[in-house]
């Protein structure tokens, strides 16, 4: 328990203390718990998916179900997006419905991200982890990296990733965690996503990580929209528990999610063109994060009539409350994370 306190209170620097960003912070909640649709502030964390393109079919991934174009975005876009970010959202994660490590220019956006003054988060499948891209993503001073693998046996892998490729990604990741230094990334986390094929491999796949130093994300399995059999019925979890509640979503309150082409959605677990509230090409954050059509979806939370919203209905993934929201207020996010994660795991 001490040394979880002592890497704790490491994780707790000077940056995660911002009073700008506090303020923000303050705001926002204030706005969630006296449930206020228009809200005076901005938004507190960014998902931008870089690309919708993948090189693997998961089976617990939507995209195997999304019918929108796919494609990268936009630096022009991108930087666009950043700049009216800049000061305001201090936490930007570079991943939605792709393999971000397949866009070209992604080292570049993380520097952007950087050198705007924001925490960077990124998750890869490692399989593109070549030692060329590793040396540029660690060059690029990326402060959170999860590498998604789901098993520890090539038979799992093979069976939730339709891929035969789990030696190579095996040596990616063996090579990459060889080549970081103790600056970047700041935090390296190993994630598998629980599920009834890979639920008798938890322990040894958590044991060969942890023996190497690296720390272990066992995530729940989402279900997304809910609206995916093929994916509700991969979980022997209880992994989303709020299923009905009566709390409006926190998460619109606090995310802003943008598909590669602009296109705005309510939350980061919309896979597709669904309830979309703007367009960053012609509108910006404010424009849409202030916008009629936000606020009146979050007044039909407030009102609590999610169940007649098509991309809310079947979800079931329960909104922040008690200790959770004084937390998300004082907290930036990635110091949150950080310490989630020496908390639950290892």
């Amino acid at each position: 328990m001490l040394k979880k306190l002592t890497k704790i209170v490491r994780l707790i620097d000077r940056e995660a203390i911002n009073l700008n960003a506090l303020r923000n912070r303050s705001r926002i909640m204030t706005s969630y718990i006296r449930r206020r649709p228009r809200i005076r502030g901005f938004p507190v964390i960014l998902h931008l998916e870089v690309t919708n393109k993948c090189n693997l079919k998961c089976k617990m991934c939507p995209r195997l179900h999304m019918k929108r174009d796919l494609g990268f975005m936009d630096f022009s876009l991108f930087r666009r997006i950043i700049d009216q970010a800049r000061g305001k959202i201090d936490y930007v994660e570079l991943y939605l419905f792709g393999e971000p490590l397949l866009h070209p220019q992604i080292c570049e956006m993380i520097r952007y991200c950087k050198a705007a003054g924001m925490y960077v988060a990124l998750s890869t499948n490692g399989i593109p982890l070549n030692e060329s891209i590793s040396r540029s993503l660690i060059d690029s001073h990326i402060d959170f990296l999860t590498i998604s693998l789901d098993g520890i046996t090539a038979a799992t892998y093979s069976r939730i990733r339709g891929s035969i490729n789990y030696g190579k990604v095996l040596s990616n990741v063996e090579t990459f965690l060889r080549n970081r230094t103790s600056a970047s990334p700041r935090h390296v986390v190993v994630q598998l996503i629980e599920m009834q094929d890979n639920a008798r491999e938890i322990k040894r796949f958590t044991d060969y990580w942890t023996n190497r130093g690296i720390q272990v994300h066992l995530k729940p399995l989402m279900t997304w929209t809910g609206d995916v059999d093929a994916i509700n019925m991969l979980s022997s979890y209880k992994s989303n528990t709020n299923a009905g509640s009566v709390l409006p979503c926190d998460r619109l309150w606090r995310h802003l999610s943008v598909f590669w082409d602009g296109t705005v959605v309510p939350c980061h677990y919309i896979y597709d063109k669904q309830c979309v509230l703007g367009d960053l090409n012609r509108q910006t954050i404010s424009d849409v994060w202030g916008g009629s059509d936000f606020v009146e979806f979050r007044s039909r939370h407030i009102a609590d009539a999610r169940a007649a919203i098509t991309c809310c209905s079947k979800c079931k993934v329960r909104s922040l409350h008690g200790w959770e929201l004084l937390a998300a207020s004082l907290v930036n996010t990635y110091t949150l994370r950080t310490i989630n994660t020496v908390l639950h795991y290892n």
